[in-house]
């Protein structure tokens, strides 16, 4: 067991025993109808600006695309995985519509292995 995999179990065990649930705090989940699009009467989105967020929110595709250069260590991988591998690692499902968005229109994600016995240098 990684130091990761202990964390995550000690925060999901947390988050099932004490579920928080109110409108302020939704059930996570990857599907983006869950988080309908903000009208800000809600209390969490009260003071944000909507009208300069709604291309944001809507959820329009882009054709932007990150690029990148990596230097790793020895020992070191940066591999591109589909969303689906992603989810299915165990990371904790999105509880806000950005953070659902992100996750659909991402297309994938990076995973970074560091093996146990590395050293920093």
């Amino acid at each position: 067991m990684t130091v990761t995999d202990a964390a995550r179990e000690s925060v999901e065990s947390m988050l099932e025993a004490n579920p928080t649930r109110s409108h302020l705090n939704p059930p996570p989940s990857y599907d983006l109808a869950d988080h309908p699009l903000p009208t800000g009467r809600e209390e969490i989105w009260r003071f944000t600006p909507l009208k300069r967020l709604r291309g944001l929110l809507d959820g329009e595709a882009s054709a932007a695309h990150l690029t990148w250069e990596t230097s790793l260590p020895e020992g070191v991988t940066l591999t591109e995985i589909t969303a689906e591998q992603a989810v299915e690692l165990g990371e904790l499902a999105p509880n806000d519509r950005p953070s659902a968005l992100a996750v659909a229109r991402a297309g994938g994600a990076l995973l970074l292995d560091i093996p146990a016995e590395a050293e920093p240098d």
